[in-house]
C-alpha cells in the first residue's frame, strides 16, 4: 500500500493495528486484569456475541468500577503477596467485563480519515481508539503513537536530498531548552 500524500487524509484502515487483543462481556475481570498485565495494555475493547464492540475496559474503568486499588502499570511493582491478594479478590468477585465496562464507546470507522480519529481522541482526551467496520465489527485499535508513526513516517518519505534524515536524532536535539524552571522549594506564588 503506498503512503499517501496527505497523512491525516488516508483511512484510519491504513495505519491501525489489526491484533487487538478483545474479550465478551462475560469475562470474569480478574481474566481481564490478567489479560492486560500480560499484554502490557492498559484498555480492552468488549465485543458482544457477533464481535461487535459493546463496551471498553480502562485502568480507570478498574480503578472506579472494580476495586482496583492501583494503576495497572504500578500492579509489578507491587510485592508478590499483595498483587496476589488483589487477584484472589477479584476472581471471588462476581464482577464480569459487562458489569465495568464503559458505554457507549467512543470509536472510529475503518474508512474514516486519520484525522477525524484524531479529532475525535483530542475532543474526548483519549490515547487510543477502537476501529470498527461497516456492521460494527471490531476490526482494529488506533493509538496516538500510531499517528506519531504515520506522521514521521510521512515526514521523512517527503525529504529533499539536501536534507538531514530524521532517523537517529536524539532528544537533546528535540528539546526546548530554554524553559523555565523552579526550585522544588520554591514558594507557589
Amino acid at each position: 500500500m503506498g503512503r499517501s500524500q496527505d497523512a491525516l487524509g488516508q483511512p484510519v484502515a491504513h495505519i491501525m493495528r489489526e491484533e487487538v487483543a478483545a474479550v465478551t462481556m462475560d469475562i470474569p475481570v480478574a481474566e481481564v486484569v490478567t489479560l492486560l498485565l500480560e499484554r502490557g495494555v492498559r484498555s480492552l475493547p468488549i465485543t458482544d456475541s457477533a464481535g461487535r464492540l459493546a463496551g471498553i475496559i480502562t485502568d480507570g474503568d478498574l480503578l472506579q468500577r472494580a476495586g482496583l486499588a492501583t494503576r495497572l502499570p504500578l500492579q509489578a511493582e507491587l510485592p508478590a503477596g499483595q498483587a496476589h491478594a488483589l487477584l484472589t479478590s477479584l476472581r471471588r468477585s462476581m464482577l464480569v467485563a459487562g458489569d465495568i465496562m464503559t458505554t457507549p464507546v467512543i470509536s472510529v470507522h475503518s474508512a474514516e480519515t486519520v484525522r477525524t480519529a484524531i479529532a475525535r481522541m483530542v475532543k474526548h482526551n483519549l490515547k487510543r481508539l477502537p476501529v470498527v467496520n461497516e456492521n460494527g465489527r471490531l476490526v482494529g485499535m488506533v493509538s496516538r503513537i500510531d499517528v506519531f508513526r504515520t506522521m514521521d513516517l510521512h515526514q521523512t518519505g517527503d525529504k529533499h536530498e539536501d536534507e538531514t534524515p530524521r532517523t537517529g536524532r536524539n532528544v537533546a536535539e528535540l528539546m526546548h531548552a530554554d524553559v523555565p524552571t523552579v526550585e522544588p522549594t520554591a514558594r507557589l506564588e
